[in-house]
């Protein structure tokens, strides 16, 4: 479904900018 898909990858991207942010911060 393209809909799952398109949540699937929106939570990746919050996922990977999260831990590049707190690497960044840290």
């Amino acid at each position: 479904m393209l809909l799952g898909t398109i949540l699937k990858i929106y939570w990746e991207i919050i996922h990977s900018w999260k831990m590049i942010k707190t690497k960044t911060v840290g």
